[in-house]
């Protein structure tokens, strides 16, 4: 009826009666609206989507912080770490061979650290009064002491041990320096109850009586080359 009326009282083309009636309306509208839902309902999907790769790595990581965290894991990365620091620490003591940075030999070494403090009253020099000089004592751990890689220029941990070495051989020329009388000795042996005293005791008593000068002469020796190094 619709159809018809347009016809004949607007002389409506009939290319638009697909466009005329409830029925016409109805089809339009459930193609409209679907095609809206299709159009709104994308991104929220796609945001759905991306949410649910996040939570999933999420999980990933948790899952892996866990089995890190497991106490047989733990003990086992300690040990790996540990090993791994050992022998790093072999080749730092060794010194970096490639490298050519502060690279001294021992007496380079004996020689700016002698220049650097000569005159120093808090220390000496030498180890023993009879070194006369600097040079002498240089010579003495060369061709005496043998101190290991003495000519060759080292650097970082193997300098440090051939330091060691330097400094436990002066430490062995420590002495007391003075007389001691029997009479000190038989005092610093004492009467003691509780038994029989030790001349290992004796002489503990005697070296830090007599030997504190000498001592801190020596120990201040040794802190200067360690800070020196």
């Amino acid at each position: 009826q619709d159809q018809q009326k347009l016809q004949q009282e607007k002389k409506c083309s009939r290319s638009h009666y697909d466009q005329i009636g409830f029925q016409k309306f109805q089809v339009y509208m459930e193609n409209r609206t679907e095609q809206m839902y299709g159009e709104a309902v994308g991104p929220v999907l796609a945001k759905i989507t991306e949410a649910k790769k996040a939570n999933e790595r999420i999980i990933e990581a948790l899952d892996a912080d866990i089995a890190a965290n497991d106490p047989t894991m733990v003990l086992h990365t300690i040990r790996d770490a540990g090993m791994v620091f050992a022998q790093a620490v072999k080749h730092v003591m060794e010194g970096f061979l490639m490298s050519e940075v502060k690279r001294v030999d021992m007496r380079s070494e004996m020689q700016a650290f002698a220049d650097e403090h000569r005159g120093s009253a808090e220390f000496d020099l030498t180890p023993h009064e009879g070194f006369q000089t600097t040079e002498e004592y240089i010579r003495f751990l060369q061709d005496v002491a043998q101190i290991p890689a003495f000519g060759v220029e080292v650097n970082g941990g193997a300098q440090f041990l051939r330091l060691k070495v330097e400094l436990e051989t002066f430490f062995r020329f420590c002495e007391i320096k003075v007389d001691v009388t029997e009479k000190e000795v038989i005092n610093m042996r004492g009467v003691t109850g509780y038994g029989h005293v030790h001349w290992g005791d004796v002489i503990a008593k005697l070296v830090a009586a007599k030997g504190n000068d000498s001592m801190t002469k020596v120990v201040g020796y040794i802190a200067e080359r360690l800070r020196f190094f």
